[in-house]
């Protein structure tokens, strides 16, 4: 199916709202397309913009919220732009919305590495769309090519609407990683309570703009849920909710990994991404024990068999909370208890197991700061500590990161460009304004 010159010429008219999109010429397009209408972009109904997530080579879902009532139908059309190439229309159905109003729609049959373009629609007489977003699949599994993508971290409605974010919207990145807190929930009870939280960010225009411009990947930390929550002790059905809230506002499937956070996903053979949940198995009455677990001993068994088979350059593991080694400040008992080192025979045992693989890479957030060291003196590895996309900075915590290769107090969202051809890994740290804070580039092996 082809894209008429009329609707052609609806997207368009807002295509530079697209950061990276590239629409045909209307030469290039003929009738076919019934969901791409004349309608304007009505963000009154649909307040949360769109999003891409779950993104693989053929397919990804794609996300949006209705505030219409009583909430129905949209059309959903996603179109392959770029190249010189015609723009095809690769996806058009109708989609129906949760009864709290969340679209959630599986799109299967698209390209490796191709780019596309998509939007929802509502009916002619209500005379709206969404805005557009971008996102493009991953490259084929035996793809070897550069990638490009961001992540950040603790993004506090507080600070809307995230200057950081707003920047990295512009850098046309293949895919972005928040590592958690991207909502302080504390006080939310009822699924009404978390989404009003929730809609105090999906509405800033940062949040959005990151979201609509790439493919979304992250995981949760205690702030989706309540500040330092204890997983043995908080009632399950406040944790519970949270969960529902968190899948309600990404593009995953809920039913998917039996409601599991932790999930892994390729982008070629260039980066393998295992997503942890760090928060929400941890046993805090073990922690001092030789069972110590902060994640359960299923994730932990799944994540060393991901990594075993792994065929990736780069093995990304994303963590909420940073695992690598503090300094003395951090040591105390009190700073370690919510951290990796607070739980030392499931850290050393991880430490150890990821020792066997070469260019394993750890991403994280939580403590407001940016930086990047070794995991351990003497180990090969090194995390990088994203953000904060939006969050206070206290001078006691940064003044305490001794020793490290790089670390920064600013407001940043962090820039990752894996090179194959040339066997490196460059990381740059960027705040709201564009400017780069510092970069540091290291060799793969």
């Amino acid at each position: 199916m082809t894209l008429s010159r009329r609707r052609f010429l609806q997207l368009a008219g807002a295509a530079s709202l697209v950061p990276g999109c590239a629409l045909p010429s209307g030469d290039d397009v003929e009738d076919g397309a019934a969901g791409l209408t004349r309608a304007p972009e009505r963000p009154d109904l649909f307040p949360f913009g769109v999003s891409a997530g779950s993104t693989t080579s053929t397919s990804a879902m794609l996300w949006t919220h209705l505030a219409t009532r009583p909430r129905g139908r949209a059309v959903l059309s996603v179109v392959e732009a770029g190249d010189g190439r015609p723009g095809t229309v690769a996806f058009e159905r109708e989609v129906t919305a949760s009864e709290a109003g969340f679209v959630h729609a599986r799109v299967t049959g698209l390209r490796p590495g191709a780019r596309y373009t998509y939007a929802f629609t509502l009916n002619d007489r209500e005379r709206a769309r969404s805005r557009f977003g971008t996102f493009r699949c991953a490259p084929a599994d035996d793809a070897l090519e550069e990638v490009v993508f961001g992540g950040t971290a603790c993004t506090n409605q507080v600070y809307r609407p995230f200057p950081t974010l707003l920047e990295a919207a512009k850098h046309e990145l293949d895919f972005f990683v928040h590592a958690g807190d991207h909502v302080y929930c504390t006080g939310a009870r009822s699924p009404e309570q978390f989404r009003a939280k929730y809609a105090e960010n999906w509405t800033s225009a940062g949040m959005q703009a990151v979201l609509g411009s790439t493919s979304w990947f992250g995981t949760w930390d205690d702030h989706e849920v309540a500040n330092d929550y204890d997983p043995e002790t908080t009632p399950s059905g406040l944790v519970d909710t949270a969960r529902a809230a968190f899948f309600e506002h990404h593009p995953l499937d809920e039913a998917e990994n039996d409601r599991r956070i932790w999930r892994s996903t390729r982008w070629g053979r260039t980066v393998e991404m295992f997503v942890l949940d760090g928060r929400s198995e941890r046993r805090p009455s073990s922690r001092k024990s030789r069972d110590a677990e902060y994640i359960s001993p299923a994730q932990l068994a799944w994540l060393e068999q991901g990594l075993a088979r792994s065929n990736a350059l780069v093995k990304l593991v994303v963590n909420s909370v940073p695992i690598l080694n503090y300094p003395l400040f951090w040591d105390l008992d009190w700073a370690q208890q919510h951290r990796w080192e607070g739980y030392a025979a499931q850290r050393e045992q991880v430490l150890t197991m990821t020792e066997r693989f070469d260019n394993v890479w750890w991403l994280s957030g939580d403590l407001h700061h940016g930086a990047i060291n070794r995991v351990e003196r003497g180990m090969k590895h090194r995390e990088v500590v994203m953000g904060p996309g939006g969050n206070d900075i206290p001078l006691h915590i940064w003044a305490n990161v001794q020793g490290f290769e790089f670390k920064t107090r600013t407001h940043n969202f962090t820039r990752f460009r894996v090179s194959p051809q040339r066997k490196q890994l460059e990381v740059e740290f960027i705040d709201g304004a564009g400017a780069k804070l510092g970069s540091r580039t290291y060799p793969l092996t």
